[in-house]
């Protein structure tokens, strides 16, 4: 009862007209109603429609009077009206606020059924209708068609989601992380760029090794993509949707996911290729170090390299004390033997040389070739009587090397040795010439011999 006297109240505070369903006064404005592509309508507390305007039959299918005939609750889906009802009420409280507006303007998006079957986005701009005492009695609206608006919205916050992920794998490319950590980053990120991501998941396979989210199954809801380099399939990316998606559709990914999907394996397949050419550029200068700084013949590190490396062990020694010995080494009479027997018998000599240096030194120790059939050893933390073990070591070993000539013949070679132990700030060149100088003295004394610098005190 209390809803009939809401209702004809309210009809009677607007003045309506059985017969027109017009207000008193608005029938002049028959032809405007007709022509408008907006709708307007009026409902009373409970929802109820009171007037409708005819453009509703354009917009959504019903006519004026089928709409009079339904509840507002018929005409939404059930997740609007739910937002509808829960407005109503909280404009309700606002009433109580001394400085609110009574002839303030709601606006709310609303999704309408069609008679057809379909739903149509409507933008409703409402004002409440009040009596005489200023309490609300109805509410009156005008409704905008904005079905297009929010496809366009929604294919733009699809688009902007997109872009973001791209953005986010971007930035796991450009970063210093090891390519393990970019692939299980990005698998951890795919779902935000997806329809349905909370029920999603994602595996990203590489050379046999696997990165995938913690919730990863496959299932029959699945797409998946090739990683390439440079034309070599090396991996796959696959999405899955774990739980069900909206009916009606073939697949639930949507042409703009899958194009995604390729988008991300191809800046994966970028990613690795560049990676890998870093390592190639960076296997090249170590290559490339290594042969600048070694001789090629002997295989030991060549001239230059030893005096950069002598006078980092000088500076630790004078620095922080400490000892450092010499060993300067040449072939007898190599000449004489290059001679007879060619430089192909003489380069011969000088690598197995080198290779028995190799043999005879401590992990501790570096060798050179310091120029024609001369070589040093560095030996660091060591004094002149402890490099002679390694010195005699070295020169039995080349000793006992037979060498078969060209012609048939065998022959041996030997070495002279001389050691010398470095003097706290003494000039790098002098500390060299005195290892020469012993060296010279084991080739007087006979040759195939190893002489020792005499300590001197405190040495």
């Amino acid at each position: 009862m209390a809803e009939k006297d809401n209702h004809e109240n309210l009809k009677e505070r607007i003045g309506f007209h059985e017969d027109t369903m017009l207000p008193e006064r608005e029938v002049l404005y028959s032809f405007l109603l007709d022509m408008m592509p907006d709708t307007i309508w009026m409902l009373d507390r409970d929802m109820k429609p009171l007037f409708v305007s005819p453009s509703s039959l354009k917009t959504l299918g019903y006519s004026p009077e089928e709409r009079l005939r339904q509840h507002l609750s018929d005409m939404v889906t059930p997740e609007t009206y739910a937002r509808v009802v829960d407005r109503f009420k909280s404009e309700q409280k606002k009433e109580q606020e001394e400085e609110v507006d009574p002839d303030r303007i709601v606006t709310m998006d609303m999704e309408y059924y069609h008679r057809e079957g379909h739903t149509v986005w409507l933008e409703n701009r409402i004002r409440a209708i009040r009596d005489q005492d200023g309490q609300v009695i109805g509410l009156f609206g005008v409704s905008r068609d904005i079905t297009e608006r929010r496809r366009l919205e929604d294919m733009l916050r699809e688009r902007i989601k997109e872009l973001s992920l791209l953005q986010s794998v971007a930035n796991f490319i450009e970063s210093t992380d090891s390519l393990e950590k970019v692939f299980q980053k990005t698998v951890n990120e795919i779902h935000r760029g997806l329809s349905f991501p909370d029920c999603a998941c994602a595996r990203i396979t590489l050379d046999g090794t696997v990165f995938q989210t913690a919730n990863f199954r496959k299932t029959d809801k699945r797409i998946y993509t090739y990683i390439t380099v440079r034309g070599e399939r090396l991996g796959t990316l696959e999405i899955c949707y774990l739980c069900a998606t909206p009916a009606g559709t073939e697949t639930p990914f949507l042409d703009e996911e899958r194009d995604l999907m390729k988008a991300i394996a191809k800046l994966l397949g970028r990613v690795v290729e560049r990676r890998q050419a870093e390592e190639q550029l960076k296997e090249s200068e170590r290559k490339y170090r290594e042969l600048s700084i070694l001789d090629e013949l002997s295989g030991l590190y060549n001239s230059r390299y030893f005096y950069r490396q002598i006078e980092k062990e000088v500076d630790r020694i004078n620095r922080y004390g400490g000892s450092l010995s010499l060993i300067l080494l040449d072939i007898d009479n190599f000449k004489v033997f290059n001679d007879k027997f060619g430089h192909v018998e003489g380069d011969e000599a000088l690598s197995r040389l080198g290779e028995v240096i190799r043999r005879c030194i401590r992990k501790t120790d570096s060798a050179y070739r310091y120029g024609g059939e001369e070589f040093t050893v560095l030996l660091p933390v060591t004094r002149c009587e402890e490099g002679r073990v390694i010195a005699e070591r070295i020169r039995m070993a080349f000793k006992n090397e037979t060498f078969t000539t060209g012609r048939g013949e065998s022959a041996h070679l030997t070495v002279s040795l001389g050691i010398a132990g470095y003097r706290p700030e003494e000039d790098i060149k002098e500390f060299v010439r005195r290892a020469d100088q012993y060296m010279y003295r084991a080739k007087k004394e006979g040759r195939d011999k190893v002489c020792v610098e005499i300590p001197f005190e405190g040495q």
